[in-house]
């Protein structure tokens, strides 16, 4: 199955580009939802990616929605919510309930970086020199503990992006990075278990409403 998305030569898109899509295609839904707090803006920008899929054809392929927390106080299941409550109002054409779908919404706390964390192994001398001397700059694991490490304090030593560029050299960033997410340390994690990045109910989901869809 390839990936496609709305972005030239990328085969996703954005979520920056979902508010322009939106307002182009008249996609954004109608009403007021100030009581739903947080995950508002976040919930219509799903609402316009399940109505660009419908849109484009593409209602009959999985949708995988994914975005960072970056630190605040939201998570998946809150975020589905959302989104049903305000489809209530604005019910989609012949999609009685979108998550009956082969759809997936995950959430990675405080940011993607976290997951790649988990499924960090050390494999050198100077890695495990690379993750002492981050364990100790933190005075936690960042992979025992990957969301316990700022996602706002950008360039500080506990900004998540450059304790994840620590660990991992420059030059095999791409490939490494790939490597950890598909660990069995990564993959071992269920949605059922202790899962305080939100990778666990992200991989149940891909693995329930796409791999087996």
């Amino acid at each position: 199955m390839t990936p496609r998305g709305h972005d030239p030569g990328l085969e996703y898109t954005r979520t920056a580009s979902l508010a322009d899509l939106g307002k182009q295609r008249k996609l954004r839904p109608h009403g007021k939802f100030d009581e739903i707090g947080p995950h508002l803006g976040i919930a219509i920008e799903v609402i316009v990616a399940l109505r660009l899929r419908k849109v484009t054809r593409h209602a009959d392929k999985p949708m995988v929605y994914f975005r960072d927390t970056d630190g605040s106080d939201f998570d998946a299941g809150a975020l589905s919510a959302a989104v049903r409550e305000i489809l209530s109002a604005n019910p989609l054409q012949g999609l009685h309930d979108p998550f009956e779908d082969p759809v997936v919404i995950g959430v990675a706390h405080p940011k993607r970086e976290a997951w790649i964390l988990l499924g960090f192994e050390a494999e050198t001398e100077d890695e495990r020199a690379a993750h002492a001397k981050a364990r100790r700059k933190l005075g936690h694991c960042p992979v025992a503990q990957p969301e316990r490490i700022d996602a706002t304090s950008k360039g500080s030593k506990r900004d998540i992006k450059e304790v994840l560029g620590s660990l991992i050299i420059a030059g095999e960033r791409h490939e490494r990075e790939a490597r950890c997410l598909d660990s069995d340390r990564v993959h071992c994690i269920s949605d059922s278990s202790p899962d305080p990045t939100g990778v666990g109910r992200f991989l149940s989901d891909v693995r329930q409403k796409v791999l087996c869809s």
